[in-house]
């Protein structure tokens, strides 16, 4: 509740995040849930000797809890295995990239405020920044803080998503506008990197040269690095261009993973442990899994 307040009364903070991407809150929001939980927890300690479980029996409430307990953990580790059930980024499947890169028509920019604390004789006072007493010397600045008067609107989803290929040459809208199929492959970190199904890859790679489908390497390492793991991966003739790591992480929550656009249209994203086996590809036609 302390920590919801501050960020509540603040403004350093503009999004607590408690709920992730799926369920977004403003932080008054979010204060005024911690305050209906607070008040519901002091209920609940003053009369906590009146609160009983429903079943009598031990071994039921024990595998109440044991279930509850296998189902939490199964099901993070199964996520985090694969990927997330419900993507609600920006990059999942039916969203146009370059669509989701420009902001919506009619947006308007966060406004800021500055107030400036200066201190006389011991007493603190806040000026806003167009009026400091610049020309009393005798007032002396302490700090400077800033508050979010609005929320932007209309903004691009899709920020710092730049694609750059190996000499530093910006190549993202010209990947992400090509017709037809284009498969990129999410690589953040080599060296933790899933590797166990690269067989898999190689074979999809193999039918995207033979297919005429486009296949690129989206890694999040120095560009030297990349001529490295072209050698060692015998992925020679697959183009490596690098990106953020940040947002390389947002766009594809497994190391690596798979995704395949249309147009620029997200169709699909893969864990390592789900690349599809059955991907034919013929003259630029590729027929994917719904998985």
């Amino acid at each position: 509740t302390f920590l919801t307040w501050y960020a509540w009364s603040s403004g350093k903070i503009h999004e607590c995040g408690c709920f992730g991407d799926c369920f977004k809150i403003t932080n008054t929001q979010t204060f005024n849930k911690d305050l209906a939980l607070t008040a519901i927890t002091i209920i609940l300690f003053i009369f906590r000797y009146r609160v009983f479980p429903i079943f009598n029996k031990a071994a039921i409430n024990f595998c109440l809890v044991l279930a509850a307990t296998l189902f939490a953990f199964g099901f993070q580790y199964w996520t985090y295995i694969h990927l997330p059930i419900y993507d609600c980024l920006p990059y999942r499947a039916g969203s146009n990239l370059l669509e989701k890169m420009k902001p919506a028509p009619g947006a308007t920019d966060a406004v800021y405020e500055s107030v400036l604390t200066y201190s006389k004789n011991g007493v603190e006072k806040d000026f806003p920044a167009d009026k400091i007493p610049w020309q009393d010397k005798s007032w002396v600045y302490v700090k400077t803080k800033t508050k979010l008067i609005k929320e932007a609107t209309g903004q691009a989803e899709i920020h710092d998503f730049v694609l750059s290929d190996t000499t530093g040459e910006d190549r993202t809208e010209k990947i992400l506008s090509a017709k037809g199929y284009t498969f990129l492959w999410f690589l953040r970190d080599p060296e933790k990197a899933n590797i166990k199904t690269l067989d898999k890859l190689h074979t999809i790679i193999n039918k995207c040269h033979a297919g005429g489908v486009a296949f690129y390497t989206l890694a999040s390492i120095d560009r030297e690095l990349c001529k490295t793991y072209q050698e060692v991966w015998d992925m020679k003739d697959v183009p490596f261009f690098l990106l953020d790591g940040t947002v390389n992480k947002t766009a594809m929550r497994t190391n690596p993973g798979l995704m395949l656009l249309h147009d620029g249209v997200v169709v699909a994203k893969w864990a390592p442990t789900d690349y599809p086996v059955d991907l034919p590809i013929g003259g630029g036609n590729v027929s994917v899994p719904t998985k």
